[in-house]
């Protein structure tokens, strides 16, 4: 017996099918749509007189009480795993590349020297670490604000961007440098100068390879989101 392939006409039907079960983001339909076209076929591999409606509703029927929100929630924590990886290799690449590790060490040796410079000095009100305090919050202010702009409006409304999480949430780790930052020490003499440098300046050096590769990570999501959309859009196209 002959398996059964499904017609592209078939196939926008399933999809709509999908859509009018709540489910409108392109990644999450196209997840289900794989499961349920493989479903439909097998109804109709096995009753080649089953017509193909009978065979939709009968597939769907196989999915159980919850029907294809256990695909959904699958798709999703697959997109979070998918960005912790890219995030991950964007990252390795930015550490373990040798003209990075210079550049990352030559602006380490720029942040320390500047809070060793300003540490002693007092302005009114602000102290000396407090400008390095505020440096790491417009370094971190830049690169949301760079990144946020970046993912065009349609992908904040989708998985693809709840997925990846915004900038802020899955940024964890910075904001928690960030409050770590708050306790250097701004007047002289309350601590040593040089540990607290070398501590303000790691954390400055983080917080750029950081950004960078978070907004690299950010451009390969988008990338992959068109590739589905343009499979999701090619379904309509007779």
């Amino acid at each position: 017996m002959d398996k059964v392939i499904l017609s592209k006409t078939q196939l926008k039907e399933l999809r709509d099918f999908i859509d009018s079960r709540g489910f409108h983001d392109p990644i999450v339909i196209m997840e289900i749509l794989d499961h349920f076209a493989c479903k439909v076929e097998e109804k109709m591999t096995d009753n080649p007189n089953l017509p193909f409606t009978d065979a939709m509703y009968e597939a769907h029927a196989d999915f159980g009480r919850m029907g294809f929100w256990y695909i959904a929630a699958k798709a999703e924590k697959e997109q979070m795993y998918h960005g912790s990886k890219t995030f991950a290799r964007h990252f390795k690449k930015l550490v373990f590349n040798p003209l990075n590790v210079v550049l990352m060490i030559l602006a380490g040796l720029l942040f320390f020297n500047l809070y060793v410079q300003i540490q002693p000095l007092e302005w009114g009100i602000l102290e000396g670490a407090d400008f390095m305090k505020w440096a790491y919050l417009l370094v971190y202010v830049i690169a949301f604000i760079v990144i946020f702009r970046r993912i065009p409006k349609v992908y904040k409304q989708n998985h693809m961007y709840s997925g990846t999480s915004n900038y802020l949430l899955n940024n964890k780790y910075s904001w928690a440098f960030y409050w770590m930052v708050m306790i250097l020490p701004g007047r002289p003499g309350t601590a040593s100068v040089t540990g607290f440098g070398i501590f303000a300046a790691v954390v400055l050096v983080f917080l750029c390879v950081h950004s960078i590769a978070y907004y690299r990570t950010v451009n390969s999501m988008i990338n992959h989101y068109n590739t589905v959309q343009e499979a999701f859009a090619g379904l309509s196209e007779q």
